[in-house]
């Protein structure tokens, strides 16, 4: 457990992922931007794939490519197949392998902490992280919640 003045504030675990196809869009914004840009970009990406015919196979999830006061992030659906890239929406992936795991409960644009935790229990622990970390929303992505009750998994690959 990650502690705050003897209050408990993330629990990390490690588990292992497999690959996942995903239907995604990408962009660079100023990390306050994130929420709001998450409302539209779920129903986007759910829509396209109800045009071509291809099923969402999970929650939607955010990747997180920089953050660095602005962030770089693809946000999308896991999907059942590949799709082919059209317009916005891009056909992505996420990868297999070990993770260490922690949960989040408040809006994107506050995740920064769970980021931070999982970057002190690498670092404590000794483990190294390997590519781009990603947030799993456990919400409907058409129906998003309006205050600060996501309830998110974020996910750090890391090495095996």
């Amino acid at each position: 457990m990650i502690h705050d003045g003897g209050a408990d504030i993330y629990d990390i675990e490690t588990r292992t992922f497999e690959k996942q196809d995903t239907a995604v869009v990408r962009r660079r914004m100023a990390a306050s931007e994130l929420t709001s840009w998450l409302s539209g970009v779920y129903g986007t990406v759910a829509l396209h794939l109800q045009r071509i015919g291809v099923t969402a196979v999970g929650q939607p999830f955010a990747r997180y490519h920089a953050r660095d006061g602005h962030v770089d992030v693809e946000a999308g659906l896991p999907t059942a197949e590949r799709i082919t890239t059209k317009d916005a929406v891009k056909s992505s992936s996420l990868p297999a392998g070990p993770a260490a795991v922690t949960w989040h409960r408040g809006t994107p644009d506050e995740l920064e902490q769970a980021f931070e935790a999982l970057q002190a229990w690498m670092e404590r622990t000794g483990v190294e992280p390997v590519g781009a970390p990603w947030a799993i929303h456990h919400i409907n992505p058409i129906e998003l919640p309006e205050d600060n009750s996501w309830t998110t998994e974020v996910v750090q690959p890391i090495r095996d």
